[in-house]
C-alpha cells in the first residue's frame, strides 16, 4: 500500500527552472582564482591551463559593442527564429549583414542581408549551422581537472569570450531577447522577452508590421 499525504493544489505545482548545462564551459583564468586546470600535451612536454568557469552573462547586461558581439546577437536572435518563434524582422538585417560581410564583403553582404529579410526561415536553414560552427571551431572537448574535486571530469574549452558566449547558448540556457536583442537568463523555458515591457512593444510592433503587409 501506498501511503500518500494530501497537499494543497498550489503545492504540488512544479515550476519550470532552467536546465543545468550538461557540460562545463571553460575558459582561460586572467586574474581570478582559478576553478581547475586543463592539461595539454605538447610534444614531449605537458602544459597545464589554469582556467575558470565561463559564466555567460547576468540577466540584461549589454555585450560590448564590437563585430563579435554583433555576430553573437545575431546568430542568437537566429537561433530562436530557426525554433520557431516570431522576430520582429527589421531587427535581423543588420544581423544578416554582421554574419555575411566576412565571407562576402560589404556590397555583397548588403544584397544578402535584403534577401535574407524576405525568407528568414529559409536563410537560417541554409547558413546558419555552418556560420554557427565556423564561430565555436576554436572550442574544443576536453578532461579537466576542477579544484572541489578529486577527479577529473568532461568540460568544453573555450580559448575566449567570445567563443565562449556562442557555446554557452546552446549548453546555458541563455538566450536573446526576441524584441530587443539583449542577452538574458530565463527564469522559465518559455520565457522569450527579457521583460514584459519589450514584450509588449515587440507584439505592438508585429501587429503594425502585419498590417503593414496587408496594405
Amino acid at each position: 500500500m501506498v501511503n500518500s499525504k494530501s497537499r494543497h493544489h498550489h503545492e504540488t505545482v512544479t515550476k519550470a527552472k532552467p536546465s543545468a548545462a550538461p557540460f562545463p564551459v571553460l575558459v582561460p583564468n586572467i586574474g581570478k582564482v582559478p576553478d581547475g586546470d586543463v592539461d595539454f600535451q605538447e610534444g614531449n612536454a605537458t602544459h597545464s591551463m589554469p582556467v575558470r568557469r565561463f559564466v555567460p552573462v547576468a540577466p540584461g547586461e549589454p555585450l560590448q559593442d564590437n563585430q563579435k558581439a554583433k555576430k553573437y546577437a545575431a546568430i542568437a536572435k537566429l537561433l530562436a527564429l530557426a525554433m520557431g518563434k516570431e522576430i520582429d524582422y527589421s531587427l535581423l538585417q543588420e544581423g544578416f549583414r554582421a554574419l555575411a560581410v566576412d565571407a562576402f564583403g560589404t556590397d555583397l553582404a548588403d544584397a544578402i542581408s535584403a534577401r535574407a529579410l524576405k525568407n528568414p526561415n529559409a536563410w537560417c536553414r541554409r547558413w546558419l549551422p555552418a556560420i554557427f560552427n565556423r564561430e565555436i571551431k576554436a572550442s574544443s572537448f576536453v578532461m579537466w581537472w576542477p579544484h572541489k574535486s578529486k577527479i577529473f571530469g568532461p568540460a568544453i574549452y573555450c580559448p575566449d569570450r567570445e567563443t565562449a558566449l556562442l557555446v554557452s547558448l546552446l549548453v546555458s540556457g541563455i538566450r536573446a531577447c526576441i524584441g530587443c536583442g539583449k542577452m538574458f537568463i530565463p527564469k522559465r523555458p518559455d520565457k522569450l522577452y527579457h521583460d514584459e515591457a519589450c514584450g509588449h512593444r515587440h507584439r505592438q510592433r508585429r501587429l503594425r508590421q502585419k498590417k503593414g503587409d496587408k496594405s
